[in-house]
């Protein structure tokens, strides 16, 4: 099976699309489709599956986040089900992007995810068992790709 995927930044999603069928994507099963300078997008296969190339991982995979603190943002959440539901305090944003881990692993962003009226982000139906740590938030219209407000919160789902 492979995926494919015509941008960098939808490599989160469908990441998270795919632990919904107990399917990893990790920082190996991933090649970018290129001509010349032009990016064509992205082919994605499970995790026990290997593309045979020397090619560096996806940056989206490896990059490494800075953070900054934030006093005012905080951060309460929790699991139920195949969900996490988190609630930010502090935050005047609408869409939010969200950098977590799972089970140790840095996975690729989730991006503009739209924050209800509570400022309550619903992420979920998750089928990939583990435990998730959201370790960064950001609105998604920062400007600086790599600048993320430090937040800590760890869920495990069963």
């Amino acid at each position: 099976m492979l995926i494919y995927i015509p941008d960098v930044q939808e490599i989160g999603l469908a990441r998270l699309d795919a632990s919904y069928y107990d399917i990893a994507i990790d920082t190996k099963s991933c090649l970018e489709l290129r001509s010349h300078a032009k990016s064509h997008g992205y082919l994605c296969a499970p995790a026990e599956s290997r593309f045979q190339t020397k090619k560096e991982a996806l940056s989206e995979i490896r990059y490494r986040p800075r953070f900054v603190e934030v006093e005012d943002v905080v951060i309460s959440a929790q699991a139920s089900d195949n969900y996490i539901h988190a609630r930010f305090g502090g935050l005047a944003a609408s869409f939010v992007d969200i950098l977590y881990l799972l089970d140790g692993e840095v996975m690729p962003p989730i991006r503009n995810w739209r924050l209800d009226s509570s400022g309550t982000l619903h992420i979920g139906p998750l089928g990939r068992k583990g435990v998730y740590r959201i370790i960064g938030i950001r609105d998604s219209m920062q400007p600086e790709p790599d600048l993320w407000i430090s937040v800590d919160a760890q869920l495990r789902i069963e």
